[in-house]
């Protein structure tokens, strides 16, 4: 019969461990001395606990999570003690397409993009490919085409489904709406709920950027806020929208959707500034003073 030492062992804990002498074995990770009754559970349940990524990665693929390319022959103490931990993760193989680390990491990375408004060419970045890389070599980030077909719009979907639940718990929702124009003089219309959920917290969430292709007229203006109040199944629930003072949106709100309207109060804040700069001489002279100065340098 072979020496325990020198038998085959089948247990993916031995990836793990190293044995220092007939009753005793050493973490490679921690380089902790164990006790060994040939018996691998007390080293499972060390892995476990210590080092819970490396037994969840090894859990997930079935395969070693320490350096599996070396042969048993190879995998001496000698050479196991020059191994550092990102040496080994190094020469593992990337996470498994639709593993449970990898859509971990895939979510993280397409919500730190919504977070931080990032663009989506990030993950062509040399640099931000580098800095991930060296934070774990084993995470291939996703392709600028999946981000755009198939994780922003999951995402997306499950940000809807969260809102649409806390909406359906409200009994009133209040919306504030304003239209605006782009760059390119397309016209737009940018609907958002405010209401309080079952834990008596305000939230709001924009329901929707809508492109308004039709003549701003009330009564268009108002089928547009009718269909995503409906999409939302809150028509019957909303109590007052708040808008500017712009005619065709009053009359859209109390006219056509005969529903409270409040004149938005950083509006009204507005019109009154932009009246008092208007009928102050003093002030509209520093303007133009300042109007000056400002092409001055601008041109020169």
């Amino acid at each position: 019969m072979q020496p325990a030492a020198k038998r085959a062992r089948k247990s993916p804990v031995w990836d793990f461990m190293e044995q220092d002498s007939p009753t005793t074995v050493k973490c490679l990770i921690c380089k902790q001395t164990l006790a060994y009754n040939r018996t691998t559970s007390s080293m499972m349940k060390h892995i476990q606990s210590k080092h819970p990524l490396q037994y969840a990665e090894q859990k997930e693929n079935n395969s070693p999570v320490s350096p599996a390319t070396l042969s048993q022959s190879q995998a001496t103490s000698s050479h196991f003690a020059q191994q550092t931990l990102p040496d080994v993760f190094a020469k593992k193989d990337g996470y498994k397409e639709g593993g449970l680390k990898k859509q971990q990491l895939d979510k993280l990375l397409i919500k730190m993009i919504a977070t931080d408004l990032q663009p989506i060419s990030i993950v062509k970045d040399k640099g931000f490919k580098t800095f991930v890389h060296g934070l774990d070599p084993r995470y291939v980030m996703p392709s600028r085409r999946d981000l755009t077909r198939k994780y922003l719009p999951a995402m997306y979907d499950e940000a809807v489904k969260q809102v649409q639940g806390e909406l359906r718990e409200t009994p009133h929702v209040s919306l504030t709406t304003d239209l605006w124009t782009s760059r390119q003089t397309r016209g737009f219309i940018t609907v958002t709920a405010h209401y309080i959920n079952l834990e008596w917290n305000l939230k709001s969430a924009v329901l929707e950027t809508a492109r308004l292709k039709v003549d701003h007229t009330a009564e268009n203006i108002a089928d547009e806020l009718k269909r995503i109040c409906t999409r939302w199944e809150i028509l019957d629930k909303v109590c007052c929208i708040i808008t500017d003072n712009a005619a065709n949106i009053l009359a859209a709100v109390t006219k056509y959707m005969q529903i409270k309207q409040q004149p938005c109060f950083a509006h009204t804040l507005n019109l009154v500034v932009q009246d008092s700069i208007k009928n102050t001489n003093e002030i509209k002279l520093s303007q133009e003073k300042i109007k000056r100065i400002v092409s001055f340098f601008t041109t020169a």
